[in-house]
């Protein structure tokens, strides 16, 4: 099996002059969060194979690729996606076997996913206009939308709440981060420099925790400067403002008096 996984994912890694790729029929996704791209996803749609490489975005680095199957991954945290993304894998088969052309709504087999046609879409795909149709997932508290084109191929999953996207490598164009990489948008050329934890005095006394992240690289200060000042915590909150720093910007966390008792950078003073 080893070799057999090896031969799929070498193969489907050179991009074909159509957007099916290669050996197994196997597809890449990328993964981005507000135009970053986070992840890479190899799915070989006959044998249910995966690879997935993901990139730590602090350090800039790609992390080694890790394999498995859809059944599998499913339940595996290594494999986990983001937000609404995390139903990707237990969807893909019925994704695959289900018929969206024609219909203004369809049911996804054994799972109960509503799925509506919400409205008609065109991009350019290497020269040619792609046609396709964007579907919401109904009665859903944090959805993942679809877009399908019209022979029934899933082009991306959506989380629309946070900007999340998995779109198929090339088609790029049918989703926000075609918008992320328009002229005259801050493109995410850094990495991230994280400082040492630093304290402020508040004019009453109380020093208040504060993080600071400055765009690593290439680039050269003073920075336009992003603020957030929160009593629940900042210690994990990079991870949600990080694309800014990529993208130029310096990044401020600052806990006000009285933080949240969980947090490991609490504020002095009530």
């Amino acid at each position: 099996m080893q070799t057999s996984l090896r031969t799929i994912f070498l193969a489907a890694l050179v991009v074909c002059s159509e957007p099916v790729l290669c050996a197994d029929n196997a597809v890449i996704f990328d993964g981005y969060r507000r135009g970053i791209h986070s992840y890479s996803l190899v799915v070989a749609k006959q044998s249910g194979a995966l690879r997935l490489e993901r990139r730590d975005l602090l350090r800039n680095l790609w992390e080694p690729p890790i394999e498995s199957h859809l059944p599998n991954a499913i339940a595996d945290p290594k494999f986990a996606l983001p937000g609404a993304l995390k139903d990707f894998y237990a969807h893909f088969s019925a994704i695959q076997s289900t018929r969206f052309a024609g219909n203004a709504a369809v049911g996804l087999s054994g799972l109960g996913a509503l799925y509506g046609r919400e409205r008609r879409m065109s991009a350019e795909v290497e020269g040619k206009t792609i046609e396709a149709n964007y579907w919401a997932l109904r009665d859903g508290s944090s959805p993942m939308d679809l877009i399908i084109d019209d022979n029934d191929q899933l082009i991306a999953a959506i989380d629309v709440s946070q900007d999340q996207i998995m779109v198929r490598r090339g088609y790029e164009n049918f989703t926000t981060v075609a918008r992320w990489r328009k002229p005259g948008v801050s493109q995410p050329d850094y990495g991230i420099q994280t400082l040492e934890p630093q304290w402020v005095a508040a004019d009453s006394g109380e020093r208040l925790a504060t993080l600071v992240y400055l765009p690593a690289g290439d680039a050269a200060g003073p920075f336009p400067t992003i603020l957030v000042r929160t009593p629940y915590g900042i210690s994990n909150l990079v991870e949600r403002y990080q694309h800014h720093v990529m993208r130029g910007y310096a990044l401020v966390l600052q806990a006000v008096k009285g933080t949240s008792y969980w947090d490991a950078n609490p504020s002095e003073g009530d």
